[in-house]
């Protein structure tokens, strides 16, 4: 997920080597599938790198390849693994994201301090001429101080703002969910797309009708508007629809309205979400237009006789058209609202685009986060084992190179295996060794030595490319003699290795 502090921009890469800020916002992943929703909360970049530091040092080896030990002085190799963000999930619920989108929405911005404390900077430099024996040298020999200094004081600053405040939100919408999702978003274009749509404020009465067109009260309107966006603070990688009423702002987001008022956030589940419809008829005054979709019933006048007919001893007595509004009211906790749509058929149709999301919220939450660190722990003991069946592969590729193995070559093998600390004992490392000459001879060796080749150059650590060819020279030299045909081979290995 992208980054506001992280410019896209190509061009801008180069800050990013400003910054020594580690990502500690909040990552969470919802799910919204045919058996219902799910909430994940994530490790947050920070949090995943320090448990992967951690594992790194419990899993070094007690050896080196090379058959060094730690007590002369040498370091040993270690298996380096990178532990994923679905290790360390939990299952969690949307109450709590929401106390903590509402936490981080109070932390402070420390970016304004930050560039008041640079601009003062900048002024004491632009004062260096009025003080400065030599001012050009002296602006010279501040600035080259001063530029990249303030560029990394604002890029950290703004790294560590992100890291405060943000909150890193994933979807996972599939089946019903995706199909709900959409029902929610075309009915909400549609309601914008009204010639008209209104926020009920309250009512006006009125202690003569007669003044009032024949109405005993009326409804007062505030505007509502629509926009799609993204709610601030959430890095979200797609739009959802925002609402603007009472000076809060409603987004619809595909399990939830989220509501922000100031620093304070909440929001409610569809699933406690009522939806009702209604309708009325209003006269044309105020914010209460005439547009292309406006459904006029009748009419009556400004002023008007208790019988309905004009009122004459009124020379500006105009007629007022009476139209058929829609109305959709939104209730809850927290939620309270009323709009307005000039189109009622529109206003009638919003209450069935929800209900599908809110079957979806009415099951009970799902509970993925143990089957989720189940499938990253296979993923990392499948790449794993795949780097060392690699490590094998080309250690048996130096040992066949002269079509032969030999038994010092395959003990030397089983016990370099052994000693990286190889997921398989001696006798499985053995019977891969045998099935890897008979894969050779029935296959062809130049085709299995191919596939190696490519497999190491995926192999990027420094550290891991020394051991291995280390490992390499001892295969090669286990006889006691080096082939030209492993001479040539053991080359290109290395040459595969050091490549960038």
């Amino acid at each position: 997920m992208n980054k506001p502090t992280k410019s896209t921009n190509a061009f801008f890469t180069f800050l990013d080597h400003f910054s020594f800020i580690e990502d500690d916002s909040s990552s969470y992943e919802i799910g919204i599938t045919d058996e219902g929703f799910s909430y994940l909360d994530l490790a947050s970049d920070k949090k995943v790198k320090a448990i992967s530091f951690e594992e790194k040092q419990k899993r070094e080896t007690g050896a080196s390849l090379d058959g060094s030990k730690r007590a002369r002085g040498q370091s040993n190799i270690s298996k380096v693994e990178m532990v994923e963000h679905d290790e360390v999930c939990f299952d969690t619920d949307l109450m709590a994201i929401l106390r903590d989108i509402e936490m981080r929405k109070k932390n402070k911005p420390y970016m304004p301090w930050a560039i008041g404390f640079i601009s003062f900077l900048y002024l004491l430099w632009f004062m260096i001429p009025a003080y400065a024996t030599f001012p050009i040298v002296a602006m010279i020999f501040t600035g080259l101080f001063l530029i990249p200094g303030s560029i990394f004081v604002l890029v950290n600053v703004a790294n560590l703002d992100h890291s405060r405040r943000h909150v890193q939100f994933s979807y996972r919408i599939e089946g019903k969910g995706e199909t709900a999702f959409n029902y929610i978003n075309e009915s909400i274009t549609s309601l914008r797309n009204c010639g008209s749509v209104l926020l009920y404020k309250g009512r006006r009465h009125f202690e003569d009708s007669r003044y009032s067109g024949g109405a005993k009260d009326q409804p007062e309107f505030a505007n509502v508007t629509f926009s799609s966006d993204r709610p601030p603070l959430l890095d979200l990688d797609f739009n959802v629809w925002h609402m603007n009423a009472f000076q809060k702002d409603f987004y619809f987001m595909p399990d939830h309205i989220l509501v922000f008022q100031g620093a304070q956030a909440g929001g409610i589940s569809y699933a406690n979400l009522k939806f009702t419809v209604d309708s009325e008829i209003l006269q044309e005054r105020g914010l209460i237009k005439r547009t292309h979709d406006t459904n006029v019933v009748g009419s009556t006048w400004r002023f008007v006789n208790n019988d309905g007919s004009p009122d004459k001893r009124f020379n500006n007595n105009v007629e007022i058209p009476e139209m058929k509004y829609g109305i959709l009211k939104l209730e809850g906790s927290g939620i309270d609202l009323a709009l307005y749509a000039s189109n009622q058929s529109v206003s009638d149709l919003v209450p069935d685009s929800f209900s599908d999301m809110q079957q979806l919220a009415q099951k009970p939450v799902q509970k993925v986060a143990e089957a989720r660190r189940a499938q990253a722990i296979a993923r990392r003991k499948n790449r794993s084992e795949q780097k060392f069946q690699t490590i094998l592969n080309a250690l048996c590729c130096m040992m066949y190179a002269d079509r032969k193995s030999s038994l010092e070559e395959r003990q030397k093998i089983i016990k370099i295996m052994m000693r990286i600390k190889s997921p398989w004992n001696e006798a499985e490392i053995d019977e891969r060794m045998r099935k890897f000459v008979l894969n050779a001879k029935s296959n062809g060796y130049d085709s299995i030595l191919d596939e190696t080749c490519k497999e190491l150059e995926a192999i990027s650590d420094p550290r891991q490319q020394e051991a291995i060819k280390k490992c390499l020279d001892n295969i090669a030299s286990a006889d006691g003699k080096i082939e030209k045909q492993e001479r040539e081979l053991r080359n290109r290995f290395h040459s595969i290795l050091d490549a960038d």
